[in-house]
């Protein structure tokens, strides 16, 4: 395994932590030396943008943020944390090539000094006892790197196949058990949970030279969304469930916005995420984003 695109590989350690912010609004106040501008006309404001009537009120926001614990990382990708927020997945040891990150086709591989460590995270330990409990994931399997999304039952992995395919599962917050989400003979990564139970929302390539398609997989159905312009890179999911998909157009990033209609995807609007990067590939485009 290389450290690709000359990418310093580094161990970090994550912090899980809970201090005290305070945040307070401050005040304006106006000097009675400045220059007062000149008069303008005044406008009328259109219905949707009329200021609404009474007084308006300045609040104040406390935040109490206790540290419990620290995990290691591998520093390439970020740790997940059960939408529940009783457990923590991080990836460790070696981080991957970027090729392997990205899903490379013919470039990436199975890692061989990277793992998958698990926590339980306790919501109120006792003076001196930790708040995070490890967890042994004995049937995890070898070769699999941290996806990006979990729900209360289990995180998300991928895993290199030697035929070159690429398979997403889902792996199990208790034994480390996964259940795959990938049919034979595909390339799936950059996998995002829905939150419609095993509903998966990813980028496929059928084949080895296959173009990446944004793809909506429950069960053995399948929604396949081929872009005209740009291509597809990592699929997301708004806090409502909205649909996207980041996509390189260029050296530019776009975000299309998906909506789903009878088992159908279609793009709904495009916009640009004003980041913009000369050379590096779509590792340096991932990097900027």
């Amino acid at each position: 395994m290389t450290g690709a695109q000359g990418v310093r590989r580094a161990s970090v350690r994550a912090a899980v932590a809970v201090s005290v912010l305070l945040l307070i609004a401050p005040g304006c106040v106006e000097s009675g030396n400045r220059r007062r501008p000149a008069p303008v006309e005044s406008v009328q404001l259109p219905n949707v943008a009329r200021p609404a009537p009474g007084r308006s009120l300045t609040t104040r926001v406390r935040v109490s943020i206790r540290p419990v614990g620290t995990v290691p990382s591998d520093g390439a990708v970020l740790p997940i944390v059960s939408p529940d927020g009783r457990f923590i997945a991080s990836q460790t040891g070696e981080a991957p090539s970027w090729e392997t990150l990205l899903a490379e086709p013919g470039e990436a591989e199975a890692p061989l000094w990277t793992g998958i460590g698990a926590w339980q995270l306790v919501a109120d330990p006792a003076p001196g006892e930790p708040g995070l409990l490890p967890i042994d994931l004995p049937d995890l399997p070898d070769g699999v790197t941290l996806g990006r999304s979990a729900d209360t039952t289990g995180f998300l992995v991928e895993q290199e196949r030697p035929d070159g395919t690429r398979r997403v599962g889902r792996a199990s917050w208790v034994t480390g058990r996964v259940g795959w989400l990938s049919p034979a003979g595909v390339r799936d990564s950059h996998a995002v949970l829905t939150g419609s139970g095993d509903e998966v929302l990813l980028i496929r390539r059928t084949g080895t030279d296959g173009a990446p398609v944004l793809t909506l997989v429950r069960g053995g159905d399948t929604s396949r969304l081929e872009l005209a312009t740009g291509r597809a890179l990592m699929p997301v999911i708004g806090l409502a469930g909205e649909l996207g998909v980041i996509s390189r157009a260029g050296d530019q990033l776009e975000l299309i916005e998906v909506h789903r209609d009878a088992g159908r995807l279609a793009i709904v609007a495009r916009r640009r995420l004003g980041l913009e990067v000369s050379g590096g590939g779509d590792a340096g485009l991932l990097e900027a984003f």
